[in-house]
Parts: structure tokens; C-alpha cells; sequence
């Protein structure tokens, strides 16, 4: 590796010193010009990232089981982190969730199209079923707070016959 200081082209993607090179826009620079001539970049090509991720997905929609155990291995600390983070803290809930998100990922890969990253697709089922989530939790609270209120309505405590509340 070399560790000279960068003469025309700037770490990451095309920019207009970077034109030389004939990199494409939005592609990934793969060779550096130094002060001491041209060599390859030191960080790894984006490119074989998104083919690591293609073979995955191809893995996935061939339902192999151990791209599967990958697949959460690499990406369940995430989800349950931003799960946990959605409902509020409330960790019974963001591991069942987060198992749901697994199962909903295994169920639709067939269905990615690849027009985002596999994980930016994962997220987004994360996100829709703490959304659901939520909004299940939030009406079954309204419910119990409603049944309390009927019961509370239809019952005087202080003149109840067979109260099991004494009075002080």
C-alpha cells in the first residue's frame, strides 16, 4: 500500500479531478495517482459488494439455508437496534418483531428487485412492521383503557354488595 499523499483524485467517487482516469460518474475509482505514478486504490471496490450481495439474493430466492443463517447473522443486530428504537424500548416486542422480519424477508425474496441495496429493503420491512406494530399495541391499550372504563361505569365501588374492598 502506499501512503503518499493523494494528488488528483479524490477517495471514493468520480469527481472532475478524477476525469483523467476515465471513470464513469457514480462508479467506484479504483486506481489512485500518487506523486509517484498511478496505483491501484487502497479500499475495497464497491462492485463486489453489490456482486456478494447478487449472489446472496440469488442464494435467498434459491432458498438456501445457509444464506439464510448469513443473512441474519449479518443483519439482526441492526434490525432488532432500529426495532427497539421504534417501539419505544420495549424489548419483548422488537425480538418478536425482529424474528418476523426474517421470516417476511425469506418469504418475499423473490419479490426484490433489486433497485436498492438488500439491506435498504430489509429496513424498509423493519420499519412497515414496527408501523404495524405500534398501531396494533396502541388500539389493544385503547381497548383494555375502554373495558376498565365500562367496568368502572357499570360498578360503584362504594356500594357494591360483595365488595372485596373494605372501607379505611
Amino acid at each position: 500500500r502506499r501512503t503518499g499523499r493523494l494528488s488528483l483524485v479524490e477517495i471514493g467517487f468520480r469527481t472532475e479531478l478524477s476525469a483523467s482516469l476515465a471513470c464513469p460518474p457514480g462508479q467506484a475509482v479504483t486506481h489512485v495517482l500518487y506523486p509517484e505514478g498511478l496505483a491501484l486504490a487502497p479500499w475495497p471496490i464497491v462492485a463486489a459488494d453489490e456482486e456478494l450481495e447478487a449472489r446472496l439474493v440469488e442464494r435467498l430466492i434459491a432458498r438456501d439455508e445457509r444464506a439464510f443463517n448469513e443473512l441474519v447473522r449479518a443483519y439482526e443486530r441492526r434490525v432488532f437496534a432500529l426495532i427497539l428504537r421504534m417501539l419505544g424500548g420495549n424489548r419483548s416486542e422488537a425480538e418478536e418483531v425482529s424474528q418476523e422480519v426474517f421470516v417476511q424477508v425469506f418469504k418475499a425474496i423473490g419479490t426484490f428487485r433489486g433497485d436498492s441495496k438488500l439491506s435498504t429493503w430489509i429496513y424498509r420491512i423493519a420499519v412497515n412492521l414496527c408501523k404495524n406494530r405500534s398501531k396494533y399495541l396502541k388500539v389493544r391499550r385503547e381497548g383494555q383503557k375502554d373495558e376498565l372504563e365500562a367496568v368502572a361505569e357499570h360498578t360503584n365501588l362504594g356500594e357494591s354488595t360483595n365488595a372485596n374492598v373494605g372501607r379505611i
